[in-house]
C-alpha cells in the first residue's frame, strides 16, 4: 500500500509535469471514469506500458476530470505504477493491468457488500426492542 507522502510527491510531480509538458491530443478511448483500457496506457502499441506511458495516461485522466469540472474524489485511491507491476520488471503487461483491475473490482464489490451488511445491521438495531427506534428512551423527549 502506498503511503500518503509518496502519493503527495507523485501527485505534485504529476501536476508539475502537467504545467511544463505539452500533452498529445486527448485519447478518445480514455474513459471519464472506471478502468482505463490497456490501449490508452500503451501509447506506442508495443504491448508493454512503461512508467512514462502510465504517468502520461494518469495525467490525461486528471486533465479530463479537471476540464469536465468534476471532482476527482477518489484520486487518493489511484494505483501507483508499482502497485500494478506485479513482477517488478519495470513494465506493465496487459495481463498485469487486467489482473489489477479485476482485483480492484473485487475489492470494491466486497466493500459494497460490507456497507450493505452494516446498513442492514444498523436498521435491525434501530427496530429491535430497546433500540432507538422502539420508543424505549432512545428517541427525543
Amino acid at each position: 500500500m502506498m503511503k500518503r507522502s509518496t502519493f503527495a510527491r507523485t501527485a505534485l510531480a504529476t501536476l508539475l509535469a502537467l504545467a511544463v509538458t505539452p500533452l498529445p491530443a486527448a485519447d478518445p478511448d480514455m474513459p471519464a471514469r472506471g478502468p482505463v483500457p490497456f490501449s490508452s496506457f500503451d501509447a506506442d502499441g508495443n504491448g508493454q506500458v512503461s512508467q512514462e506511458e502510465f504517468n502520461r495516461a494518469h495525467t490525461e485522466r486528471l486533465q479530463q476530470r479537471t476540464r469536465s469540472e468534476k471532482q476527482y474524489r477518489y484520486m487518493g485511491n489511484a494505483p501507483a505504477f508499482g502497485d500494478i507491476d506485479s513482477n517488478a520488471d519495470g513494465g506493465l503487461s496487459r495481463e498485469e493491468v487486467q489482473a489489477h483491475q479485476q482485483q480492484q473490482r473485487e475489492t470494491r464489490q466486497q466493500q459494497y457488500q460490507q456497507r450493505q451488511q452494516q446498513m442492514y445491521q444498523e436498521r435491525m438495531n434501530m427496530n429491535s426492542p430497546g433500540g432507538m427506534g422502539s420508543g424505549q428512551g432512545g428517541g427525543r423527549r
